[in-house]
């Protein structure tokens, strides 16, 4: 079986005043345009791969947004021909300049209709292009696994994270550190806390303990209380227990199903003026 080359990239993305413009990039090597991407690193999930090669192949660093999907084609790897896929998401730029190196000799800031002329594979610029910009992405959160309960003498609101909730809380903080959230809002259980609570500490935020989104208030209540939270062109992060975040995705999102919200798993709903535009589960991976 061939093996696979794993990759990850995204739209870089800033403000202009004629509508946001996106970076497009020349590579020599290829003589063609391309949005900026590159392969993996040992152990590195898709999301951090991506910021680092636009970062590395642009010059700018840049905050996550929504996920753009995957592409898969066919490449020339070590001699032989191999199935190659991308995983894509809206980035958009703050700070940076940028310098050529030896992958990318020019970079152009395109309105998108221009981009999408130069460009070959241009799905995930159409992808980016069919979500207004100044959308919303609640990430919802359930808390880390935190050992059997019935093993737990104390409190159940206290019960604290296991050694794999630990593990969890890392790869989770590490990720979501990528979409830069304004805010970090969680139910009350310690175990929920402290999923976030790395988190928190990392990006200089504090952790907003809201009762509202917690297992003793049945939904209706928690869908829109969670809807409210959102902010326009922002990332809130929200960690709660399944009691909740069950119902709350299947009515947010009917297309899921019967979505199975496994401990320590993420899930991202993008809303714009109050409306679901799209909802999966984020790939920690």
């Amino acid at each position: 079986m061939n093996r696979l080359v794993r990759a990850a990239g995204g739209v870089l993305w800033r403000p202009a005043d004629g509508g946001p413009e996106v970076a497009v990039v020349h590579r020599p090597k290829y003589d063609d345009w391309s949005l900026p991407k590159g392969k993996l690193n040992k152990d590195e999930p898709h999301l951090v791969a991506a910021l680092r090669e636009i970062r590395e192949e642009t010059g700018y660093t840049g905050r996550a947004g929504w996920s753009l999907g995957e592409t898969s084609y066919a490449t020339r790897d070590r001699g032989e021909t191999v199935p190659k896929t991308v995983r894509w998401w809206a980035v958009r730029a703050d700070a940076g300049a940028f310098m050529p190196n030896d992958e990318v000799d020019e970079l152009r800031w395109l309105t998108p209709e221009a981009a999408l002329d130069l460009l070959d594979g241009a799905e995930p610029l159409r992808r980016w292009a069919s979500v207004p910009v100044d959308s919303a992405q609640l990430l919802l959160v359930r808390h880390a696994t935190a050992g059997d309960s019935s093993n737990w003498d104390g409190p159940d609101e206290l019960r604290p994270l296991d050694s794999n909730g630990r593990a969890q809380t890392e790869l989770i903080t590490r990720v979501l550190a990528c979409y830069r959230p304004v805010r970090i809002v969680t139910a009350p259980p310690l175990r929920c806390v402290d999923t976030v609570r790395p988190l928190a500490q990392q990006l200089g935020l504090p952790v907003e303990p809201d009762p509202l989104i917690g297992e003793d208030n049945a939904p209706p209540r928690p869908v829109v209380h969670l809807v409210s939270l959102a902010v326009a062109g922002e990332t809130v992060v929200v960690c709660s227990q399944a009691a909740v975040l069950q119902p709350v995705l299947q009515a947010l999102a009917p297309d899921l199903g019967e979505a199975r919200v496994r401990k320590g798993s993420v899930w991202s709903v993008v809303l714009h003026d109050g409306a679901v535009l799209e909802a999966g589960e984020v790939d920690l991976q």
